[in-house]
């Protein structure tokens, strides 16, 4: 607070017409490798200005009466300004010390003034912040635990030494121990400061902030953030709030408490099933990872331009001081026409055609068969529902399952508000729990119990001295080279009888 006040004081008289008292900041600090002048101002009135070295042997460099003069200024590594002021022109580590002036206002030497000035020569880091060490190159990032993290945050190489201190946000600051190491090196240190962090139990978010404390300018800035998000997986959502917004509209999906330090916002996926990460927020810190959504400094979620893509679930994870909750949210996307009259057309939930799963290659829901090696791929494909739901396939029976499905690929197309879902699946039969024919089904999943009624099965026949060729192996196929080529195209598999 000294420094503000000799700072505003600094710059007052400097703007003054008529400077009639020398000043210097008592303490500065100046950036190594670079020119810089020491921040005084004195009266116009004077005759010469001398500035020495503590300690020192007789003036460096002074200007009397317009001119320049002095080891220091005929060296070059010095210069003096018309006001007086002091400027260094490669600042190096041997500036690091004390400097006088003395100002001389008529050649009797009376009514002058001396001033002492300790100088600071600083180093800036290899980073302009604080760096913990699971956010990369980030200054502010949200990671995942299971228990407890020890997160490292760090200042490389700087002058002076920087400590580095932990602090735990719940509405309000709280340091944390933490173990710190420094390391010293020709003119600058390393520090490094080690913290552990846990999850209370019933709490979801935790924010952590390093701080780093240091006088000098070194860093640009001096906090890094990390929001901690615990295990979220099974996210209970204790209310749920159902929005019906017009396709092209602006939405706000508003926590409407106070408080609020930190907010997880996800979206529910039917691709992989889970809640996905779409933003989130923490002590006046926001990151969405699509342009369309807006986090708020309240923790809101604003969707800017709402379109079909946007409808589904929902839910905030968010943090107060006395609490911590998730809230669920339901966007419902309807068009507006307008004829004679206003006519509200809601395209909420639309079902296939047809209304269940089609396994490629069969003609017939739950009968068909199908020959298979003991690799292969299955696909089945879901045509015209709306939303987009999960399609996998799996082993409905029970026990350990006698085949195993690898590396599933899902695609999906627009196709006006519906939506076309085709999934591939690569299995491989375990020959010890294959007992003759298996049965495999292709289902969906979503929100609603009517999708768990469009599942389709069919029957896998082992057929013993058949293999699989895939892309690499088709030499040893007699096939056709125009069916051949197909086959490649459309990623079909080439089953070929063996020759002995």
């Amino acid at each position: 607070m000294g420094v503000l006040k000799q700072l505003i004081l600094l710059v007052t008289v400097a703007n003054l017409a008529d400077i009639t008292v020398s000043t210097c900041l008592s303490t500065q600090y100046i950036e190594k490798g670079v020119m810089t002048s020491l921040k005084c101002v004195f009266p116009t009135n004077f005759e010469c200005v001398v500035w020495y070295k503590i300690p020192g042997e007789g003036p460096f460099i002074k200007l009397d009466r317009g001119t320049k003069s002095g080891p220091g200024y005929e060296s070059g590594d010095y210069d003096i300004s018309s006001t007086g002021r002091l400027q260094i022109n490669n600042v190096s580590l041997e500036d690091d010390r004390f400097f006088r002036v003395v100002v001389l206002y008529n050649k009797e030497w009376e009514d002058d003034v001396r001033e002492d000035i300790r100088v600071h020569v600083y180093v800036k880091p290899l980073q302009t912040f604080p760096k913990i060490d699971i956010c990369g190159d980030e200054s502010y990032c949200l990671t995942k635990i299971d228990k407890q993290i020890e997160p490292a945050c760090s200042v490389i190489q700087s002058r002076p030494t920087v400590r580095l201190q932990w602090l735990n946000i719940r509405g309000e600051e709280r340091e944390l121990e933490s173990r710190t190491d420094i390391q010293q090196f020709d003119y600058t240190a390393s520090s490094v400061a080690v913290t552990t962090v846990h999850i209370a139990e019933g709490n979801f978010l935790e924010v952590l902030l390093c701080r780093a404390l240091v006088t000098a300018p070194v860093m640009e800035q001096s906090d890094a953030m990390v929001l901690l998000e615990g295990n979220t997986k099974e996210i209970p959502g204790r209310e749920i709030d159902s929005q019906l917004v017009e396709i092209h509209d602006q939405v706000l999906l508003d926590i409407q408490l106070d408080d609020i330090y930190a907010v997880v916002w996800k979206k529910f996926s039917y691709l992989s099933f889970e809640y996905e990460t779409i933003g989130h927020y923490a002590h006046g810190k926001s990151t969405t990872l699509r342009p369309d959504f807006l986090i708020k400094a309240d923790g809101s979620l604003q969707i800017k331009n709402l379109s079909l893509q946007h409808e589904g679930e929902y839910i905030c994870i968010y943090a107060r001081p006395l609490e911590q909750d998730t809230r669920k949210y339901i966007v419902e996307v309807f068009k507006l026409r307008s004829f004679f009259y206003v006519y509200h057309v809601f395209v909420l939930s639309v079902l296939p055609s047809p209304p269940f799963t089609t396994i490629y290659g069969c003609t017939e829901r739950d009968t068909c068969q199908m020959d298979i090696a003991e690799t292969g791929s299955l696909t089945c494909t879901l045509k015209g529902i709306r939303p987009v739901v999960h399609v996998e396939w799996f082993y409905p029976g029970k026990g350990y399952p006698p085949i195993r499905f690898i590396n599933p690929k899902t695609s999906i197309k627009r196709k006006g508000p519906l939506f076309d879902i085709r999934v591939t699946s690569y299995f491989e039969i375990v020959q010890d729990r294959f007992g003759g024919d298996v049965n495999v089904s292709c289902r969906a999943l979503g929100l609603s119990e009517k999708y768990h009624q469009m599942s389709s099965s069919i029957t896998l026949r082992l057929i013993s001295g058949m293999f699989t060729h895939m892309y690499n192996n088709i030499q040893y196929c007699n096939v056709d080279r125009t069916f051949l080529n197909y086959a490649m195209k459309e990623r079909l598999i080439v089953v070929c009888t063996e020759h002995t």
